[in-house]
């Protein structure tokens, strides 16, 4: 057991590395990023990086590492660097809106909250 989860019960740590390594490559095919947590996944930060090096070379996807807003390091998927991250997450929401307006039968309104960014018509 590493350091970094030293207070977790290690039948939780064990429960948590297991639903990461068994599932991880299903949930970070939808991923757009994702954020490094010790606590959650029971890997040093050594082991996670060479695993998330690992995935991107078997399912060639692009990547770039950097610092969420909590200063985590993160992964970001499909790009190369943060000024080409922005455009694929804009071309990603632009393409969303599409889909609600076409296939949903829904319009995008200016959002009073996250949850009703869209509407029925």
């Amino acid at each position: 057991m590493t350091t970094s989860t030293k207070k977790i019960p290690k039948r939780i740590v064990d429960k948590m590395d297991k639903m990461f390594r068994d599932y991880s490559y299903k949930s970070l095919d939808s991923d757009y990023a994702f954020a490094y947590h010790p606590r959650a996944m029971g890997m040093t930060l050594d082991e996670w990086m060479r695993f998330i090096e690992d995935y991107a070379e078997e399912k060639d996807r692009k990547y770039f590492w950097g610092l969420n807003e909590y200063q985590r390091p993160t992964v970001f998927f499909d790009a190369t660097d943060k000024k080409e991250w922005d455009k694929v997450m804009k071309l990603d929401g632009r393409a969303q809106v599409r889909f609600y307006e076409q296939e949903k039968g829904e319009k995008r309104v200016k959002p009073r909250n996250k949850i009703t960014r869209f509407v029925k018509q």
